[in-house]
């Protein structure tokens, strides 16, 4: 059998993509697979096309990332400013007698921006689990049979659970903000804001290459 795209030499396989016979010069093997010259090349403007269009999506996420980051960044230097300035005025008229504060003033002036600031960080972490929260309770609406009193009981019982809940979870925030959460997420934002893709763990990093992999092969 001749070359399709030489005639004149014998061919040495044959292209799994179109099933068109080439000789050594014109059949390359890509990943085990035959493949001739244009089908070859073909191969390759999709895999730079795929890997183009990766670079797009994370460069789009990233700038998305560090628009977010800096806007937190800012919102928690205003509330920070605007805390501060407060204490501040509250320790003055402590200094001159006019309130009773009960703290030193270097607390309050230094205390009170740092748990506000603190509390806007922890906030913010601990925020995308509390989202929806009592929505479970969603599919068991419409079921409930009974007198209008226990109905009454029914809904009192969800508030309360829903609010415990909530303030449960703002608790955790305000905790995990004060004791060094604010400043680990202050510092991961502060890396967003300047461009720096925050770190992953082995696995994510993992399944993030060989679903990337994947998709070039197919």
């Amino acid at each position: 059998m001749k070359c399709f795209y030489h005639l004149d030499a014998e061919s040495v396989g044959i292209c799994r993509q179109c099933g068109k016979s080439g000789c050594r010069i014109c059949l390359h093997d890509e990943n085990g697979a035959m493949l001739c010259e244009r089908c070859f090349l073909i191969r390759q403007a999709d895999k730079q096309a795929t890997v183009q269009m990766e670079e797009q999506r994370l460069a789009s996420t990233l700038k998305e990332a560090r628009r977010k980051a800096i806007s937190r960044i800012s919102w928690s230097t205003a509330i920070a400013t605007a805390v501060g300035i407060f204490c501040a005025k509250l320790a003055l008229e402590a200094a001159r007698g006019a309130v009773s504060v009960g703290v030193p003033w270097y607390v309050l002036v230094f205390g009170g921006p740092y748990l506000f600031w603190s509390m806007y960080w922890g906030g913010g972490r601990v925020r995308p689990h509390w989202v929806g929260t009592g929505g479970s309770h969603s599919r068991h609406r419409g079921i409930i049979i009974g007198t209008p009193n226990f109905l009454a009981m029914v809904i009192l019982f969800r508030v309360v659970i829903y609010i415990a809940s909530m303030l449960t979870q703002i608790a955790i925030a305000v905790v995990y903000g004060i004791f060094g959460g604010g400043i680990f997420q202050f510092a991961r934002h502060c890396r967003l804001a300047s461009g720096i893709t925050p770190s992953r763990n082995p696995a994510s990093r993992c399944r993030e290459q060989r679903s990337h992999f994947c998709s070039i092969e197919q």
